[in-house]
């Protein structure tokens, strides 16, 4: 199950006891390394979330901090609690995202998960708003070896006709053919990922401890492409490593 961070067992802990205790006395209470506690209070002192009182940190009661605090604690007591899979899903198209739903899971099978267990996991998170599914446009093809590599995708608008999307496919087979590719273009389905911040803090956090299986996703994450290489009215949405925003997810 995923740990809660330092910062939030020590904020958690000042709120709940109402006490006055310093560095070392929270170190042991918590069974915490004391320079991870003396950072954490450096964070919560920062952020108006805890006061120092000659040495001794406290919980700062007021509206601001209560609201803060109500936030993140319910948030890290409930994902404290979920399945693995759940806070897997979440890490996994926090970071990677958009991802093959055939990707995503094999990942969760391989993590222990059934596969109607999974696909159920995904629908529900998709009601949820957590995730989308979208139609993606492969396209430039390269060979190697003995099969044909994607260059990248382009995520298609929901509001894109079927008319336009065929117009569009065409019109970039044509341009990849012209650039020395293979010109193939075809439609996919993608997932991507649009949690909340702190699950999807939580779910990074939790991949982490996967350190195998997020390369290997990351090893078969499509890349996509930021611009259109030919002339349309409409900007497509995107990811890039350095634009992967909190959620998980960057768009134009």
């Amino acid at each position: 199950m995923l740990e809660m961070p330092t910062p939030v067992k020590v904020l958690k802990y000042l709120k709940e006891g109402g006490e006055e205790l310093s560095a070392e006395e929270l170190a042991a209470r918590l069974d915490e390394p004391l320079d991870d506690v003396r950072r954490a209070l450096r964070e919560l002192e920062r952020r108006s979330l805890v006061e120092n009182v000659r040495g001794s940190y406290r919980y700062k009661k007021d509206s601001f901090s209560e609201e803060v605090a109500r936030k993140v604690l319910r948030v890290y007591d409930r994902v404290v609690k979920e399945p693995s899979l759940e806070l897997l899903l979440a890490g996994l198209l926090s970071t990677f995202s958009p991802l093959r739903p055939s990707t995503v899971i094999k990942a969760l099978e391989e993590a222990g998960g059934r596969r109607q267990e999974v696909e159920a996991l995904i629908e529900e998170e998709i009601r949820k708003g957590n995730l989308r599914r979208v139609k993606a446009i492969c396209v430039g093809q390269v060979y190697s070896g003995s099969k044909y590599i994607p260059v990248g995708f382009y995520i298609i608008e929901e509001e894109t006709s079927e008319s336009e999307k065929r117009e569009l496919i065409e019109r970039l087979r044509e341009y990849y053919s012209w650039v020395g590719l293979e010109g193939v273009a075809y439609e996919e389905d993608m997932l991507i990922g649009e949690y909340p911040p702190e699950l999807a803090k939580a779910g990074r956090s939790y991949l982490n401890e996967w350190k195998e299986l997020k390369e290997r996703v990351r090893r078969e994450a499509p890349h996509v492409f930021r611009w259109l290489p030919i002339k349309r009215q409409e900007v497509v949405c995107y990811r890039t490593d350095d634009d992967m925003g909190e959620g998980g997810w960057a768009g134009m």
